[in-house]
């Protein structure tokens, strides 16, 4: 895939340094999008330069799950307020993908401004204790009223990593939620959306109350 387009250069020092943390902790796109409450393929898109680069809000949730002490950190130290050429390419090799972007100069020619590197394993079992202990860990909070307001993706994960005193994988949260998304129980979540807080998660029985 490739995509050129026209940004400043605090734009493209931003989706770097975003970008080399969130490879850096292992986070696919998908998991870092799911994390701050945004579609599947937000953060794909900023990375790519295809969508708009991150609003204040949404970095300092990038913060807090890429563990950074503050949203600044993905700030370049000075705004030079340059307008560049760029040209994105990920290359996708199935185990790895390569990203690459070089920046067209006024005479034509590209020059490399980084490339990074990232890696799947594609042959992970899935993990199932983690699994179970996710769901253990979601039900125990749902019961004791911890859904009773909207609850962030990234609330979620903190909450739960804090009781299992361990990082525990997004995908398995995700699941777990969406699971009980489509279920007609006590413990049944719905998602709900807002306006810059991105899609939230509530106890259905709920839902009711928060609309009025």
């Amino acid at each position: 895939m490739e995509h050129m387009t026209k940004i400043t250069e605090i734009h493209l020092a931003t989706v770097y340094r975003v970008m080399m943390k969130r490879i850096a902790k292992g986070y696919s796109a998908e998991q870092l999008s799911f994390l701050i409450g945004q579609p599947d393929e937000y953060v794909a898109g900023v990375e790519m330069f295809q969508a708009p680069d991150y609003p204040i809000v949404v970095l300092k949730r990038i913060a807090k799950a890429l563990e950074e002490r503050s949203f600044m950190d993905f700030l370049p130290p000075v705004d030079y307020g340059e307008t560049v050429m760029v040209q994105m390419e990920s290359i996708n090799y199935g185990f790895k993908i390569v990203y690459v972007c070089g920046v067209i100069t006024p005479e034509g020619t590209k020059e490399l401004r980084f490339m990074l590197e990232e890696k799947f394993d594609i042959e992970a079992e899935i993990d199932e204790l983690g699994l179970l202990a996710v769901r253990y860990a979601i039900s125990l909070l749902i019961r004791h009223g911890y859904f009773c307001k909207p609850r962030l993706p990234l609330e979620v994960f903190l909450a739960i990593n804090k009781f299992l005193k361990k990082t525990v994988n997004p995908d398995h949260i995700k699941e777990i939620l969406n699971e009980l998304c489509e279920v007609e129980s006590e413990l049944a979540l719905t998602q709900v959306k807002k306006a810059n807080k991105g899609c939230l998660y509530l106890e259905t029985s709920l839902l009711a109350h928060e609309r009025d």
